[in-house]
This record gives C-alpha cells, sequence and structure tokens, in this order.
C-alpha cells in the first residue's frame, strides 16, 4: 500500500523558553538608552545654560548626539555598549572637572562601574572600578597642584587629600558590592539560564518524540483505515463472483490493485490435505509459477506458505532483523517482504493467500487482523462459489435425467398412439392431412430437444411467409409442446392416483376379515377386480413346489400370483 506522509500538530514552544543573558542585555541597553535620552534631555537644558563656558555646553551637547545615533542605529551590541560606558565616564571626567570632589563626577563613576557589571561581565567592571579610582586620584592630584582649576566659580573649596581618600573609598566599597552582588546575580542568572536551556532541550525532545508518536498513530490509523476500505472492496468484488476459478483470479488482482503490492496468490490444499498448489496469482513470475502447477509439499518447515498452513496461523517474513530471510525464488526477484495468511473454513485450512511487497517493512502485525479477516471471506466466498457449483452440476444432471425420461415417456406414447387434428374450412378433423399443401411451412414440435411432432401450416395462394411469421410459429409451436407434455404430466398423475385408491381400496376390504380363507378368496376376487383379470390365482406353499406342480401339469407359472385365459377364479391352498 502507499505511504502517504500525513502531518502532525505543531506543539510551538512560547518564546520566552530560548531567553538568553545576550538577548537581555540588549534589551536591557536599549532600555538604559532610551531612559537617558527622556532624562537626558531633561538634564541636558540646565546643564548648558549653566555651562561655566561654551566647552562644557557644547561637550554636553555633542554626548547627547552620540546618545541618539547609538540609540537609534543597529550598531553591533559592543560598540553602542563601549560607546554608552565612554559616556558616562566622559561626562564624570568633565563634572571632576567642573565642580570637583563635590560635583556629580562620583555618580557618574559609579553609574559607569554598574553599567559595566550589566552590559558586560565583572571583569569589565572591575576594569571601569580601577579606571574610575585612578581618575578620581589623578584629578585630585591635578587640582591640588594647580595644573588645572576647577571651572565653576561657586565651588571655591578643592578638598584636603583625606577628604579625597575617603570619597574614593566609598567609590570602592560601592563598587565592590555591586561586583560582588551582580557577580552574584550573574552566576545565577547563567545557572538559570542553563537549567532553562536543559529543559528547553528536554521540552524539544519531548515534543519531537510526541509529534513523532503522533505522526506514527496518524499513519498507522490512516494506513488501517485504508487497509479495511481496500478489504471490504475486495470482499465485495468476491461476493459478486460466482464462477470459482474467475473468483480467485479476482481476488488476487484485487488485493495487487487495492493493497499496491506486486505481487498476491492463492493456494488451495488437495484432498489429503498434504500439498498446496498454487490456483490464481497476479504479478508475471507468479502466473509463471502458476503455468508450471507450482505447489509447495505441507512437510516442509522453511516454507511460509507450509508454515502457515500446517500451524493454521499467519506468517510475516521479512528480509532484515534478527529471522532476516533471503528471497531467492527466480519468478519473483523483487519480493523484499512478505505475509502469507491461512483460509479456514470451519476448522479445517482449505488454502493459503499468499501477498508480497517490494518494501523491507511493507508488514507489520496489525497487517495480520486486515489480511486474516480477508481470508475468512475469501473462505466464505470459495465455499459458496463450490456449493454453487455443485447445485449447478446436480440440477444439470437433473436435468438431463428429465429430458432423457421424457424422451422416453414420449417415445412410448407415440408408439402406442398418434394422434393428428387438421383444420380446414370445414372445421377440425381428427386425422393427419394426407397431400403435402402448396406453399406450406412445417414447424417442428420439439420438448427438451426431442421432437415429439409437427405442425405444417398452408398459406393461402399468393401470400409468402416472412420471418416474423416463421418466429410466431415457432413459439406457438414450443408453447404448444409444453402444454401437450404438461397434459401428459397430469394423466400420469391421475393414473398414479388412480392407482393409489385402488391400493388403498383392495388393502382396506382385505383387511376387513380375520379368516384365512376369507382373505385369500377376497384378494383373489379385488385383483381381478382392479385388473380387470380373466383369472386371478393365490397360491400358498413354496414356490419350487408350485414348478413341479404346474410342470407336470404343462403350464408355466411364476409363483404366486397368475393371469389365466379361463375365466373363473381359483383359490389353492
Amino acid at each position: 500500500m502507499n505511504k502517504n506522509k500525513l502531518s502532525a500538530p505543531s506543539l510551538a514552544l512560547p518564546e520566552s523558553a530560548s531567553y538568553t543573558s545576550e538577548d537581555w542585555r540588549e534589551r536591557f541597553l536599549r532600555s538604559v538608552m532610551i531612559g537617558a535620552l527622556i532624562f537626558g534631555f531633561i538634564a541636558l537644558i540646565p546643564n548648558v545654560l549653566q555651562a561655566p563656558s561654551r566647552t562644557f555646553a557644547t561637550i554636553y551637547i555633542i554626548a547627547y548626539l552620540i546618545l541618539c545615533i547609538i540609540t537609534f542605529t543597529s550598531l553591533p551590541y559592543k560598540f553602542r555598549a563601549g560607546t554608552l560606558l565612554f559616556l558616562f565616564y566622559a561626562l564624570g571626567v568633565i563634572g571632576l572637572v567642573q565642580d570637583g570632589l563635590w560635583g556629580d563626577a562620583r555618580l557618574f563613576f559609579l553609574a559607569l562601574i554598574g553599567m559595566s557589571l550589566l552590559l558586560f561581565t565583572s571583569r569589565e567592571g572591575m576594569i571601569a572600578t580601577i579606571l574610575s579610582i585612578l581618575t578620581l586620584f589623578l584629578g585630585e592630584f591635578l587640582l591640588t597642584n594647580g595644573f588645572i582649576t576647577i571651572s565653576n566659580p561657586e565651588v571655591n573649596a578643592i578638598g584636603t587629600p583625606g577628604i579625597w581618600i575617603t570619597s574614593g573609598t566609598i567609590l570602592l566599597l560601592l563598587a565592590v558590592a555591586f561586583i560582588t552582588g551582580l557577580n552574584v546575580f550573574q552566576k545565577d542568572f547563567t545557572k538559570a539560564q542553563q537549567n532553562t536551556q536543559i529543559t528547553l532541550e528536554t521540552l524539544k525532545n519531548e515534543r519531537r518524540d510526541l509529534e513523532d508518536r503522533v505522526q506514527e498513530r496518524t499513519y498507522s490509523l490512516a494506513r488501517k483505515t485504508e487497509q479495511m476500505r481496500a478489504a471490504s472492496y475486495v470482499a465485495r468484488q468476491m461476493a459478486s463472483k460466482q464462477d470459482f476459478g474467475l473468483l480467485l483470479f479476482s481476488a488476487v488482482n484485487s488485493i495487487t490493485e487495492q493493497f499496491g503490492y506486486y505481487h498476491a496468490g492463492i493456494f488451495l490444499l488437495n484432498e489429503k490435505g498434504d500439498y498446496a498448489t498454487l490456483q490464481a496469482a497476479s504479478s508475471g513470475g507468479g502466473k509463471e509459477l502458476l503455468a508450471k502447477g507450482y505447489g509447495v509439499s505441507l512437510a516442509s518447515r522453511t516454507d511460509p506458505v507450509a508454515i502457515a498452513a500446517s500451524r493454521n496461523k499467519p506468517q510475516i517474513v521479512l528480509d532484515f532483523g534478527d529471522d532476516a530471510v533471503i528471497f531467492n525464488k527466480p519468478q519473483l526477484p523483487a519480493t523484499r517482504s512478505q505475509i502469507v495468511a491461512p483460509i479456514i473454513l470451519g476448522n479445517n485450512t482449505i488454502g493459503v493467500l499468499d501477498v508480497q511487497s517490494t518494501e523491507s517493512r511493507a508488514f507489520t502485525k496489525d497487517d495480520i487482523d486486515v489480511f486474516q479477516s480477508l481470508v475468512d471471506h475469501f473462505a466464505i466466498a470459495i465455499e459458496n462459489a463450490r456449493l454453487l457449483n455443485e447445485t449447478k452440476t446436480v440440477l444439470m444432471q437433473l436435468e438431463a435425467v428429465n429430458i432423457a425420461r421424457t424422451s422416453e415417456a414420449w417415445d412410448q406414447r407415440l408408439k402406442s398412439k398418434s394422434q393428428a387434428y387438421t383444420f380446414t374450412s370445414m372445421g377440425i378433423r381428427p386425422e393427419k392431412q394426407t397431400e403435402t399443401l402448396p406453399n406450406s411451412l412445417n414447424i417442428p414440435i420439439t420438448l427438451r430437444g426431442h421432437e415429439i411432432g409437427e405442425i405444417a401450416l398452408s398459406r393461402k395462394e399468393g401470400e409468402t411467409w416472412d420471418e416474423n411469421d416463421q418466429t410466431l410459429a415457432a413459439k406457438v409451436a414450443s408453447q404448444v409442446g409444453l402444454a401437450i407434455d404438461n397434459l401428459r404430466l397430469l394423466e400420469d398423475a391421475q393414473k398414479s392416483a388412480s392407482r393409489d385408491q385402488i391400493l388403498t381400496n383392495v388393502s382396506s376390504r382385505i383387511r376387513e376379515t380375520l379368516d384365512m380363507e376369507s382373505i385369500l378368496q377376497r384378494a383373489a376376487r379385488e385383483f381381478q377386480k382392479a385388473l380387470n383379470l380373466k383369472e386371478a390365482e393365490i397360491r400358498l406353499g413354496a414356490p419350487d413346489t408350485f414348478k413341479k406342480q404346474d410342470a407336470a401339469a404343462g403350464k408355466i407359472t411364476t409363483g404366486r400370483l397368475q393371469s389365466r385365459s379361463q375365466g373363473n377364479i381359483k383359490k389353492k391352498n
């Protein structure tokens, strides 16, 4: 059977099941940049207006523009994240130069450290921490020694070294806290991500297995449904065939057409039940075997047909697995798998169905039920065809006997009595026309192939017989023959009924008395009346004694009852 691939429903996993840390960082970076654009714009205006110089205002504007560019362009992640960290560092440096220790420099450095940890790893966080601490102490050194000056006129104190050390220490402690906490968070996140990935793979495998099972079950159900439909069709085809030979060939051809297998054959067992002969085949190689009278002895222990017939059990033979078989029949070289099912009628195996396929795994255990049901229909159809053939044979024999008896009865009747009737202008005459009439048509009266009479018809001068007239005359002659035979049968039935009535009357009169003399006399009298005899004689005694006595008297006797030419009735003891 052709295998059609059936699609199973797809079981899609939720999108969040495949969420990774890179995805989280990408979404986090975009959120931070959008937030920075919003709040940065709010902070940009007063910083530009209150900037101590145009240089700082220009730097703020350039930083905001850079933020816009990396936010709304599809640049690589590392480039955008690194640019954002650089902006935090640059703002920290600007804040340090503008306000010294008293401005927003420490906040930007702290944001640099935290964002490095979140956007990259703890290593980048440690680098950002070291860079922030070094920048902070470098700024203190430069400011303290006068290399640079604070640009904000409102800030008039640089701060003592102790204050700078304290601020650096606090920044370092916050950085360590951030690094430690985020490192733990990243480890837990990585572990959760790995667990999620494992769970995801498990779910994918389970989904794949489930889809495979659904696919397999769906295909198996569709295949079995198709097989049952094909088996039903084959069974209907068999039920419609009455000829035994036509039934077998129709069965194997229907199996090949409906199931798609390249060979199907039917073996039937002989009367002894020890040999199975191939009776029908659908493939070219099978027909070659059929022409050679191929058969299998049930004594074989290797042939699947013999095994199935002897064990009354279906057999599946494949060319792979532990029980692999090599198919080497020259007439069927393409066979790679085979199923053999016994045809059982009652408790007796009468044959075997052999189906072969070119596919390596064409048959499974599920196919056994289908083919076993099919061979059960085979058994019934074969038995019905056999009974029908036997019935036809008996009917033909009865018909032949009936024809012979009818012919014999009419031969005897025509020998003893011949009847003829002629229609003339004077009416019906019970005699046969003596001369042959001109323009006549002779139609034989036949009954079951036996001629029992003739109808002679004559037309007036100038008229001819056409084909319709001849056909009508033949049909009338046929009906006349049937009517005459029915009348003969009726007469025979009446005679038989009359004889039965006479027998009944004679028997009842004989039994009216219990006296031996009276029984014999009455029996002789009833025979004489019933058969209109001249003499009826009844004797009691051994037949050999009667023969000797009659031989001595010059008589020929048959024993107990004899008809004589005399007119009297005798009774002898």
